[in-house]
């Protein structure tokens, strides 16, 4: 179709913004949006198109509408595939056949250089899960995951990650053990931890599981730790594994035979407390942070940072102990990612303040209605956690 004035002319998200939302962009913060719908790094992301075209097209994919200017398809098609792959978006099965049928001979044969990626993070190591975990990466100089107790914040977490992940770690969000023990596994297979009460699934907790679209569950823990009730529902989603032996210590053999098939080294850690066996290291370019006095937040925050191959810290709430803030400091990453709300880990803690520091200039307090408290086995289970 032929524009003949400015009038007619319209500039064209060649994937787009209904289409990227539903293939992804769902998932993503508000400047990941800006920076798709503003990319102009890459020639292929916008396009100037008539009016005429560009309604025709509205939010179709090549399954749905291709140029009426035959000539135009193969780089059109070539300019939606580089797209997707950039911001690593999904593909349904209709336009992934579209786009096979199309990216032939001449076209198909056309070199390309393949951009920089911007919305995920692949692993920085070897894992051994099946197939493939597309996490959503970190913009932000700072970014809290964070809900209203435990099992939203963990919900938060899980929420980084796409669909199709090769499996989903669930484990009671009442006691440390168990979900400590799958947090390694879940990292190796490529999955989330979430957690749950020990008699039911919540709805969101379900709802978060099917959008996750495992090919497997892994329900951590014995009986008396997660109901069978929470088995017979996540069986009805993915087929589902329990994890548990007569012991946290059983069950966290049982874990590692379940998802470690060999291993160059193990770390092993006191089953009593909590903070020792958080540790982790890797990646220079992001860092997690979390509570060393209380274990839910950290808990689904160590699966993502093990897979990410990100250190996590723990740290006090109202400040970071010097050693903490120097290993930060070293690592010179530059992004962090903190566990839980301010209740938790304050933001003089989230912007490494060292203990000592004074402290800085506090916002004003907002009005409005209590927060809302959180579940009675997500609230401070230090003391449970060293007896």
């Amino acid at each position: 179709m032929t524009a003949t004035t400015p009038a007619e002319i319209e500039i064209d998200h060649v994937v787009a913004l209904a289409e990227a939302w539903r293939s992804g962009a769902w998932g993503w913060n508000d400047d990941q949006r800006r920076a798709f719908a503003n990319d102009l790094e890459v020639p292929y992301a916008l396009n100037a198109a008539s009016t005429v075209a560009n309604q025709s097209k509205s939010d179709h994919d090549p399954a749905e509408w291709l140029p009426t200017n035959t000539s135009f398809t193969g780089e059109y098609v070539i300019g939606w595939a580089l797209g997707k792959y950039r911001w690593s978006l999904t593909v349904d099965a209709a336009e992934r056949a579209a786009l096979e049928g199309i990216l032939t001979g001449d076209c198909g044969s056309t070199a390309v250089e393949l951009p920089v990626v911007m919305a995920s993070l692949t692993p920085a190591g070897p894992h051994t899960g099946s197939g493939y975990t597309l996490v959503m990466p970190f913009w932000r100089d700072l970014t809290r995951l964070a809900g209203a107790d435990c099992y939203e914040t963990a919900l938060a977490t899980s929420l980084r990650y796409a669909a199709n992940v090769p499996a989903v770690f669930v484990a009671t969000g009442a006691n440390f053990p168990d979900a400590l023990a799958a947090a390694a596994a879940a990292a190796t297979l490529g999955g989330p931890l979430v957690l749950t009460p020990g008699g039911a699934l919540p709805d969101n907790v379900r709802a978060e599981i099917v959008r996750l679209a495992p090919k497997k569950i892994y329900l951590v823990g014995g009986p008396n730790a997660v109901s069978d009730t929470v088995l017979n529902s996540l069986s009805a989603i993915a087929p589902t594994t329990r994890l548990g032996g007569a012991d946290r210590y059983g069950t966290a053999l049982g874990i590692v035979d379940a998802t470690f098939t060999s291993s160059s080294h193990a770390i092993i850690a006191t089953g009593r407390s909590f903070p020792d066996a958080l540790a982790a290291t890797g990646s220079p370019t992001t860092t997690f942070l979390a509570s060393g006095n209380n274990f839910p937040d950290a808990l689904a925050g160590a699966a993502l940072a093990g897979y990410l191959a990100a250190p996590l810290f723990i740290t006090a709430q109202e400040c970071v102990p010097p050693v903490i803030h120097s290993a930060i400091n070293g690592i010179g990453a530059s992004m962090r990612v903190v566990m839980g709300g301010p209740n938790a880990v304050s933001d003089a803690a989230a912007a490494n303040t060292v203990c000592g520091s004074p402290a800085p200039p506090q916002p004003p307090q907002q009005t409005g209605p209590p927060a809302k408290p959180a579940d009675k086995d997500c609230a401070d289970l230090a003391t449970q956690a060293q007896a």
